[in-house]
This record gives structure tokens, C-alpha cells and sequence, in this order.
């Protein structure tokens, strides 16, 4: 399995702003220089017991949540993650349903809950790039 969130996160966290050294980033986390690199380009993914220590070597709190996002994205579902934050009326936060109908509501919700989710993936994708 791939961690292209995770892998882009840590990624942008090392660009900064500040841009700040691999290598010393590390040294302070414990883990192996190789091991951030191979994390760095997406060959290998990170274990649990990894995140933790880099979560425990990056200070900033903001950098910290978007690193465990990004982890969470790679592991699972766009149906799952439905269900992480809805406002007070139910729905997904940070996606406006309103201007969908009711039915058109509940066959995005089927649809990225259900079993079909990576076909409506490639179809949703293969439709953003015709529509750019």
C-alpha cells in the first residue's frame, strides 16, 4: 500500500516554511536517516510505532494534526472518513450537500460508503481531468 497523503505531508513539513534538515529531524525523532527517506519518497510505509516518534520530534501542534490526517486518509475509506466529521445536521463538514437533491445526496453517500467506492474514484477523477 501506498502513503501518497502521508508521504506529501511529511514532505511539505520538511519545505517549511522554515525548511528544516532530514537529518536532524532524524536524529531528534530516533529513527534511521535512511528510514525518513525511504518515508520522503514513498517506498516504504510508516508503521505505527514510527508516527509516533515523528509526531513526538515536530513541535508544531498544527504540523502534528495534518501529519495524522494524512495518515488516516492513506488508511482509510472516503466512505469511512464520512463518518469522522459531520456538522449538526449530519453531513460531511468541509463539503456543501445543499446544492445536490436529496437524491443526489443519498447516491454520493451510497456511493462513497459502499463497496463501488474506487470505481466512482476513477470515474470522479477521469471527470475532473476531462472538465480542466
Amino acid at each position: 500500500m501506498t502513503m501518497h497523503n502521508f508521504t506529501r505531508a511529511l514532505s511539505e513539513y520538511f519545505d517549511g516554511p522554515p525548511v528544516r534538515p532530514q537529518n536532524e529531524f532524524a536524529d531528534r525523532a530516533r529513527i534511521h536517516r535512511s528510514k525518513v527517506c525511504r518515508l520522503l519518497k514513498g517506498t516504504i510505509t510508516c508503521d505505527r510505532n514510527t508516527l509516533d516518534l515523528i509526531l513526538n520530534a515536530v513541535s508544531d501542534a498544527a504540523a502534528r494534526r495534518k501529519l495524522v490526517m494524512a495518515y488516516i486518509n492513506d488508511y482509510c475509506s472516503p466512505g469511512a472518513l464520512l463518518h469522522l466529521k459531520t456538522d449538526k445536521h449530519g453531513q460531511w463538514e468541509g463539503f456543501d450537500f445543499h446544492p445536490l437533491s436529496p437524491k443526489g445526496m443519498a447516491a454520493l453517500k451510497a456511493l462513497l460508503a459502499g463497496p463501488n467506492v474506487k470505481g466512482f474514484e476513477k470515474v470522479l477523477v477521469g471527470l475532473q481531468e476531462a472538465l480542466a
